[in-house]
């Protein structure tokens, strides 16, 4: 493997939470640093730089003088660099002297989370990058900081100190300055055509400068104390070291292009350039090891800087890896945050077997080829596409995919380097997988209905949970403190009196049996042992103790309540709409007794803000199991699609092979349209169509109730077609007004991902 020349982020990755890729990396090696066997996948970052190397890189340029003790700000400087600026250095790849190097450390920190560094291409000479731009700091150069500080002694993080901390401030600011007046000297000396590539970034240093000498004030002033360092590391002026990462691969590109030129005028510029992009990473390790220290209050409080920090090179990352996708259709600044990229083999499956490199999307999964430049994309799935995901031997990972238009499944075998890489990504991927699947019962869902088509809505079928699902806590402060007072003895213990008339309710229901159903009498069994048993003597209680333990109450038993999903989802395809007449539905009861709380907890206002959120939760995976059921053979997490917003027949007209023209039932969502044939009492999945691959083409069509569809295909090719016809001009009006929306809501999205200031 070589290190990519042209700008193209490389991604580290390692295997201590949370994952943090932010990725790319300078061209420019450890000296003497030893590289590792091209048969390696993902080479390990070598930790064997000596203290001396550190320390004889700590100038810069003639512009100030560091300490000569090894810094970790020194060490910084030596290890921003990551490629080689003379091409002379080459090593065998089969040398095992290298490889015994590469692989001498044992020490408890480096071996635990030792970053791995995977370079596009791979090819030509491999070569050991060091810490490189962007590098989470929790990898080999740190472990070699680590042993500076600790004589040697395997002491993990615990050397990092608040003195430590306000030292390498210091010693950090100095670089910058060296920075500064290295760009003063520059355009003085540097002939415009080179210069102009860097005073951007340069003024960006300039700005990085201003903020460090606030920020080492504002950490001074702390005297340590862990509550005031987390604040003083929460700040949004974090923002221009994102600003700052996002600069440096078209930077890198510019400093290889011209390295004979700095290499002989200003030799140490590359490196000390670089530096800033490993500060933020610095601080969230520095802040590790301080809350290893701390109270619990201080340790939460350190937690949510370090997560700050975190999200600051996450977003970085995202937005240079999206950069990098070729020949993608869908809009990946949409698809969410980057949570792994790996490299693996591909053992079985329709495609070829090669090393493809799998790029995970918080809303996307990519199959890519990476080259010098660029990562070229072969295919892609969404959350619903995946179907299965096994483990198979010899350190396998298979992948069971359903295609947009084809019925069968495809499977994918690939090959991980290890197998801690493959447990990283089965645990992500199980994630991306939908929720609801795992809770589905299909033998419960028994269609009642046989010659009407199955439920597609919950509030069409229950409008008095469309009611209560329309409330929301928008209640102030003030308002909260006036209902609690409201809410006395009295009011509570109604509340435990309206839980037991139900749970007697229930009983009368089951013994009476009433008609319903084996899995409605199932079900109905199950909520009556859990408020019988275990709500209402938990509600009996906390009503005497105030609203405060009912919230908490609520809180705690809110997983048990997941159960009400499952009734939704079974006694909605199994009963009619409920009729106008005197004697109510008992299946109706529990359906009743949820909308009662949800509005109770609703006008609670933001006390019970999370409750609330919890009984949204109930009816969402209710609405995607409703879904799931009713549309066969779907390739949608209908978990994420949301509510169907309209359901319209439409004529349909596209030039794919798989899709005849005719008459289908269109569902449109928020992000995507179904399209679907009537099978009843099912609706048979024929395609969907993500609104994020998607551009409203121009009006050919004679008909007033026509619109059209152009869906991006990508890797160059046009895009495919697709023809609407309504049956009204207002159902097309209403089609086109919703697709509007979300375009410019996705355009406001883009905007602000891209904003540099504010994430």
């Amino acid at each position: 493997m070589e290190l990519e020349r042209r700008g193209l982020p490389t991604i580290i990755t390692h295997h201590d939470p949370p994952l943090l890729l932010v990725n790319h990396m300078v061209e420019e090696p450890l000296e003497r640093e030893p590289t590792v066997p091209r048969s390696a996948t993902r080479p390990r970052v070598s930790s064997t730089s000596s203290a001396s190397s550190c320390s004889s890189d700590s100038s810069s340029d003639g512009s100030f003088t560091s300490s000569s003790t090894a810094s970790l700000s020194s060490c910084n400087s030596t290890s921003a660099s990551a490629g080689s600026d003379s091409e002379d250095d080459e090593v065998d790849d089969d040398d095992p002297d290298t490889r015994d190097k590469d692989e001498a450390c044992d020490d408890t920190s480096c071996s635990s989370s030792t970053a791995w560094v995977w370079v596009p291409g791979a090819k030509g000479r491999p070569r050991i990058p060091d810490v490189g731009l962007g590098k989470d700091l929790r990898d080999a150069s740190v472990c070699e900081v680590i042993r500076l500080n600790s004589s040697g002694k395997n002491s993990g993080h615990s050397n990092f100190d608040f003195a430590f901390l306000v030292q390498s401030n210091d010693e950090y600011s100095q670089l910058l300055k060296g920075l500064v007046d290295v760009h003063k000297k520059m355009k003085e000396l540097t002939p415009q055509h080179i210069r102009q590539h860097f005073d951007i970034a340069l003024k960006q240093v300039e700005l990085l400068q201003q903020f460090q000498i606030e920020l080492n004030e504002a950490v001074r002033a702390t005297q340590g104390n862990l509550d005031a360092l987390a604040e003083v590391f929460q700040n949004d002026q974090f923002s221009s070291y994102k600003t700052y990462i996002l600069m440096m691969p078209r930077v890198q590109k510019k400093l290889n292009h011209y390295s004979t030129y700095f290499q002989e005028h200003f030799p140490n510029f590359k490196k000390n350039l670089m530096t800033p992009s490993l500060r933020v990473n610095f601080y969230s390790l520095v802040l590790k090891s301080l809350k290893s220290r701390g109270t619990e209050s201080e340790r939460e409080s350190l937690q949510q800087a370090i997560d700050y920090l975190n999200h600051v090179n996450l977003k970085a990352n995202t937005e240079m890896t999206v950069a990098s996708v070729m020949e993608c259709p869908v809009d990946l600044r949409l698809s969410g945050d980057l949570l792994l990229v790996d490299e693996f083999h591909y053992i079985a499956g329709p495609l070829a077997k090669k090393k493809y490199t799998l790029v995970l999307f918080e809303h996307i999964l990519l199959f890519t080829l990476s080259n010098i430049t660029c990562f070229r994309l072969v295919a892609y799935c969404r959350p619903g596409q995946v179907d299965a995901l096994e483990s198979g031997g010899e350190n396998e990972m298979c992948l069971y995919i359903k295609p947009t238009y084809k019925q069968q499944f495809i499977r994918h075998v690939f090959k991980p380097r290890n197998a801690s890489a493959r447990r990283q990504w089965e645990e992500k991927l199980h994630e991306f997988v939908p929720s609801y699947k795992s809770n589905t019962r299909r033998g419960q869902s028994v269609a009642q209905r046989t010659t009407d088509l199955l439920p597609l809505s919950l509030t069409s079928e229950y409008p008095q949970l469309q009611a209560a699902l329309a409330l929301s806590p928008k209640t102030t402060q003030s308002d909260s403190t006036r209902l609690s007072e409201t809410l006395n003895e009295e009011s509570l213990q109604s509340l435990v009196a309206c839980e037991e008339s139900y749970t007697r309710q229930l009983s009368q229901i089951i013994q009476e049996n009433c008609g319903l159903l084996r899995p409605v009498l199932s079900i109905l069994t199950q909520i009556l042992t859990l408020h019988s048993k275990h709500i209402l003597p938990k509600l009996k209680k906390a009503c005497q103790q105030g609203l405060a333990k009912v919230l908490l109450c609520f809180e705690d038993i809110m997983n048990d309540l997941g159960i009400y999903s499952e009734y939704l989802a079974v006694s909605v395809q199994v009963n009619p709409i409920p009729d106008s007449s005197e004697d109510p539905d008992p299946a109706l009861a529990p359906i009743q007794h949820f909308v009662f709380y949800l509005s109770w907890f609703s006008e609670l206002g933001r006390e019970a803000e999370a409750i609330v959120d919890g009984f949204h939760a109930v009816v969402a995976n209710a609405r995607a199991r409703i879904l799931s059921d009713a549309i066969v053979n779907s390739r949608v997490d209908f978990f994420r699609s949301g509510k169907v917003l309209r359901c319209d027949m439409l004529r349909v007209a596209t030039p794919h092979k798989s899709i005849r023209g005719g008459v289908y039932k269109a569902l449109l969502f928020k992000k995507l349209i179904i399209l679907a044939r009537v099978r009843a009492p099912f609706y048979e999945y024929v395609c969907d169509i993500r609104l994020d691959e998607v551009n409203l083409g121009p009006l050919k069509g004679s008909y007033p109730t026509d619109f059209r569809l152009e869906v991006r295909r990508g890797g160059g090719r046009g895009p495919q077609v697709f023809e609407f016809r309504a049956r009204s001009k207002e159902a097309r009006d209403a089609w086109l007004a919703h697709l509007k929306k979300e375009f410019q809501g996705q355009a406001e999205a883009i905007k602000r991902q891209s904003s540099f200031c504010h994430f």
